[in-house]
C-alpha cells in the first residue's frame, strides 16, 4: 500500500514558482514566433505593394510618353498637312489663273481668218473620222458660217482621199452655237443622236479636268510621294499624248484623230511642246488644242493609277484608322500596312484597275455561262411518242420511244385512258411498253402519256385505239413452240390466211402460245407470263368459225376426245335449207349420195355453244372419226318404235337456238317404257344405239359448228313420222 504524504507550505510555494516560470517561458517563445512570422508577412506584402506601385508608375509614364509622342506626331502631321494644303492651294490658284488666261487667249484665236479656217477644217475632219457616216451636220456660230462653208469642201476632199468614202457636210443653221462662244464647231450624226463637241471651251474644259495631273507635273515637277503614279508608267510626253487620245476616245469633244489643228495620221509634236512650255507661257494651252496625233505606243498604254496619301491616326491589331486631308476616317486592314508604321505616319496608297485580272475573270465567267447554257439551256425533255403495237378484242398493247430527259430529273410517267389516269408506269427508264386488259369489245379508247420531270410536264399526242370485233382475227399474235415441221408450216399458212401475226419470241403482245409439247424456254416464259398455251387446231377453229373461239378445250393438257369439228361454217351456210329437209324425207333406197366426210380437227365450241354432256356417257364415242354426217346417219338407221303403253311418244321440246346456257339432258326412250317386252327392248336398244334424238343431233350440230337455226329446224315428232319402218 502506498502512503500519502502531505506537502508543506514551502514545498507547495516552490512547485507553484516552477510552474509559473514554465508557463512564462512558454508564452515568451510563442510570442517570439508570432513576431517573426508577422515580420515576414509584412516584408512580403510591402515588397508586393512596392512592385505594384512601381509597375503602375512605369505604365503611367509609358502611357503619357506615348500620348505625348502621338500628340507630337499628330501635331507634326497636322502642320505638314496644313503646309501641303497651303502649297496645294497656291498651286490650284496658279492653275486657275493659268486656265483663266488661256480662256482670254482663246477669244483672239478666231481673229486670224486663214489659221482659224484651217482649224475649223481640221475640227470638221476629226468629227468625220469619228462618225464615219455619209451625211453629217455642223453647228457653228453665225459669225463663223462663211469660214465653215469654205472649210467644208476641203474637209470632204481630204476625208475622201484618206478613207476612200464620200460624205456630205451641211450647216445646221437651226441650232447655231451661242454667240458668246470662243469658237469651234460641233459635228452631229446618227440622225441627231450623236454629237461631237469640238468647241474651244469644251477642249479647254477637258484639259482642265483630265490633264490636270500632267499639267501639275509639267509645272511643279515630279512628286516624290507618287512613285507608283502616272510618272511610274509613262514619260511626260507619253502621258500628255495619252491624255489627248483618252479625251478624244471619251466622245466629249476630242475625236480619234488627235487635236483640232491636225488631221488623222499627220505628224507633229505641237502638243508635247505646249505641255513642256505651258508653265512659262499660258497661251501654249491654246496651241495645245491643235496637237498632233499620239504615237501608237502611247495608245496601247494603260490609264494612270490613282495615288492617295493618308495619315495614320491609330494602329490596332487588326484595323488601322487613316485620316484624309479633309479629316475623314478610313478603316484599313493593318496587315496591309508596312511593319514600321505608327501613329502620325503618312502612307501612299495606289489604287489601280487590274485589267488583266478583270478580263480573265470575265472570260472565266463567260465560259461558265456558256457551259451552263450548253448543259442546261440547249436541250429540254421531249414529249413522249406513244404508239399502238397490237390490239385485240379485250386488250391493247402500247409502246413508246425511250423517254428523253436531257438534264432534268424524272418524277413519274403516267398513262391516261379517256382523260382519266389509268396508272403509273413502273421503271419508266427501262420499260417501253405496257398492256391494258379488260377492255370492251369494239370500243374506242383514247390514250396518252404524261411525263413529269423537274423541268416541267410533257404530254404525248392523243392516241385513238379501237378494240377489234369478235370476227376480226388480225389482233392474234402467236408464238410457236415445239411442234412438227409440217404442222408448223400449216400453222404459218393459216396465220397468213386469217391475217394474224407470228413472232419467234414471247413478248408482251403475244396473245397465244401454240405448241404440241410443253417444253422449252419459250414455253416456260409463256407459262410465267400467264399466256394461254394451246394446240395448233385452235387457230384452225378460229379460221373455220370466222371469229375468236374459246381456248378451254384447246389447252395442251385438255382431253382431245372432247374436241370435234364439222365442215367449215361457210360450207354449212352455202347448203340450202330445202336440200336438208328433202334428204330427211326420202327413203334409204332413193336417198342421194351423202356429203363428204368432215375433217377431224381439234376445235372447241364457241363461247355461245356450250357443250351438254349427259351423265350416262352418250358422247363417249365422239372422238372416233365419223364416216358420214349426222343427217346421213339418221337416214341410214330405222327409227325407234313407239312406246308400248299408249302408242304415244314422250313429248319433247325442240332445241332452242344456240346460247351460252347449258340445258338439262333429256330422258332416254328406255326410261319412258319400262313395261315393254324383251324383244321390244332389244329393238329399242338397237335403235338407241344407231339413232339419235333430235336434241342430241342438234347438240352435235352445234358442237360441229353448224348454225343454230339449222340445228333446231326439225321437231322430234316429224322425225319419227317421216321415216318408213
Amino acid at each position: 500500500m502506498s502512503q500519502i504524504h502531505a506537502m508543506s507550505d514551502d514545498q507547495v510555494a516552490g512547485e507553484l514558482k516552477k510552474m509559473t516560470a514554465f508557463i512564462r517561458q512558454e508564452a515568451l517563445e510563442k510570442a517570439k514566433e508570432i513576431q517573426i512570422k508577422a515580420d515576414e508577412e509584412f516584408a512580403i506584402e510591402k515588397s508586393k505593394l512596392v512592385r505594384e506601385e512601381t509597375q503602375a508608375i512605369d505604365q503611367s509614364y509609358e502611357k503619357k510618353f506615348k500620348q505625348a509622342a502621338m500628340s507630337q506626331q499628330i501635331t507634326r502631321s497636322t502642320v505638314a498637312n496644313k503646309t501641303r494644303l497651303r502649297v496645294l492651294g497656291a498651286r490650284q490658284e496658279l492653275l486657275d489663273e493659268l486656265f483663266e488666261q488661256a480662256r482670254k487667249k482663246l477669244i483672239d484665236a478666231a481673229k486670224d481668218k486663214n489659221k482659224y479656217q484651217n482649224t475649223l477644217k481640221n475640227l470638221i475632219l476629226e468629227g468625220l473620222y469619228d462618225l464615219n457616216e455619209p451625211k453629217v451636220q455642223v453647228r457653228a456660230r453665225k459669225a463663223d458660217y462663211d469660214a465653215v462653208r469654205k472649210a467644208i469642201p476641203d474637209a470632204e476632199k481630204e476625208y475622201k482621199d484618206k478613207t476612200g468614202k464620200e460624205t456630205k457636210v451641211e450647216i445646221d443653221e437651226s441650232n447655231p452655237q451661242p454667240e458668246g462662244s470662243t469658237g469651234g464647231v460641233a459635228i452631229v450624226g446618227g440622225n441627231g443622236k450623236i454629237e461631237i463637241n469640238n468647241t474651244f471651251e469644251e477642249r479647254l474644259r477637258l484639259l482642265e479636268q483630265d490633264a490636270l495631273p500632267i499639267i501639275r507635273t509639267t509645272l511643279f515637277g515630279d512628286n516624290k510621294n507618287r512613285k507608283a503614279g502616272l510618272q511610274g508608267c509613262w514619260s511626260d510626253d507619253e502621258a500628255w499624248v495619252l491624255f489627248l487620245r483618252h479625251s478624244a476616245g471619251s466622245g466629249r469633244g476630242l475625236g480619234s484623230g488627235g487635236g483640232a489643228g491636225e488631221t488623222r495620221g499627220s505628224s507633229g509634236d505641237a502638243g508635247v511642246a505646249g505641255a513642256r512650255s505651258i508653265s512659262s507661257n499660258p497661251s501654249r494651252i491654246c496651241s495645245s488644242l491643235s496637237a498632233s496625233s499620239p504615237p501608237q505606243s502611247a495608245l496601247r498604254a494603260r490609264p494612270p493609277n490613282m495615288l492617295v496619301s493618308l495619315t495614320v491616326g491609330k494602329v490596332d491589331a487588326g484595323v488601322a484608322v487613316l485620316l484624309t486631308e479633309d479629316k475623314r476616317l478610313i478603316e484599313f486592314p493593318s496587315i496591309l500596312l508596312p511593319p514600321d508604321i505608327s501613329s502620325g505616319s503618312i502612307v501612299d496608297i495606289t489604287v489601280a484597275r487590274n485589267y488583266q485580272s478583270e478580263q480573265a475573270s470575265q472570260h472565266a465567267f463567260q465560259q461558265l455561262q456558256s457551259k451552263i447554257y450548253q448543259t442546261f439551256g440547249t436541250r429540254t425533255p421531249e414529249n413522249p411518242v406513244l404508239r399502238c403495237r397490237n390490239a385485240t378484242q379485250t386488250s391493247v398493247v402500247l409502246e413508246w420511244d425511250p423517254i428523253q430527259l436531257a438534264t432534268a430529273e424524272l418524277r413519274s410517267l403516267s398513262l391516261y385512258r379517256n382523260g382519266s389516269k389509268a396508272g403509273s408506269i413502273p421503271r419508266p427508264l427501262d420499260m417501253q411498253s405496257t398492256k391494258i386488259s379488260g377492255l370492251a369489245v369494239d370500243t374506242e379508247y383514247v390514250f396518252h402519256l404524261v411525263l413529269r420531270t423537274s423541268a416541267g410536264t410533257f404530254s404525248s399526242e392523243r392516241l385513238v385505239v379501237r378494240t377489234h370485233k369478235m370476227t376480226d382475227l388480225s389482233g392474234i399474235t402467236i408464238t410457236p413452240g415445239v411442234m412438227p415441221a409440217q404442222l408448223r408450216e400449216s400453222l404459218t399458212q393459216t396465220v397468213e390466211r386469217v391475217g394474224a401475226k407470228m413472232i419467234d419470241q414471247v413478248r408482251i403482245d403475244t396473245t397465244h402460245f401454240v405448241c404440241t409439247e410443253g417444253r422449252g424456254p419459250t414455253w416456260e416464259k409463256a407459262v410465267e407470263m400467264n399466256i394461254p398455251v394451246v394446240v395448233p387446231d385452235w387457230l384452225k377453229g378460229c379460221e373455220r368459225e370466222g371469229r375468236i373461239v374459246g381456248v378451254r378445250q384447246y389447252y395442251i393438257n385438255a382431253d382431245p376426245r372432247l374436241r370435234q369439228m364439222g365442215p367449215p361454217a361457210g360450207q354449212q351456210q352455202n347448203l340450202p335449207s330445202h336440200g336438208r329437209s328433202q334428204s330427211m324425207q326420202h327413203s334409204s333406197g332413193s336417198r342421194p349420195s351423202p356429203l363428204p366426210s368432215p375433217r377431224t380437227e381439234i376445235t372447241p365450241p364457241t363461247p355461245e355453244q356450250v357443250r351438254k354432256e349427259p351423265p350416262n356417257g352418250t358422247y363417249a364415242h365422239a372422238a372416233a372419226p365419223l364416216p358420214q354426217t349426222e343427217e346421213s346417219a339418221d337416214e341410214d338407221q330405222p327409227p325407234p318404235p313407239p312406246p308400248k303403253e299408249d302408242g304415244q311418244s314422250t313429248p319433247e321440246e325442240p332445241a332452242e337456238p344456240k346460247s351460252g346456257a347449258t340445258e338439262e339432258p333429256k330422258a332416254r326412250k328406255e326410261d319412258v317404257k319400262p313395261e315393254a317386252s324383251a324383244a321390244d327392248e332389244a329393238s329399242g336398244d338397237e335403235s338407241d344405239g344407231n339413232t339419235e334424238t333430235p336434241e342430241d343431233g342438234d347438240e352435235k350440230r352445234l358442237e360441229a359448228g353448224a348454225p343454230a337455226s339449222e340445228a333446231g329446224a326439225s321437231p322430234s315428232v316429224a322425225s319419227f313420222q317421216d321415216v318408213a319402218l
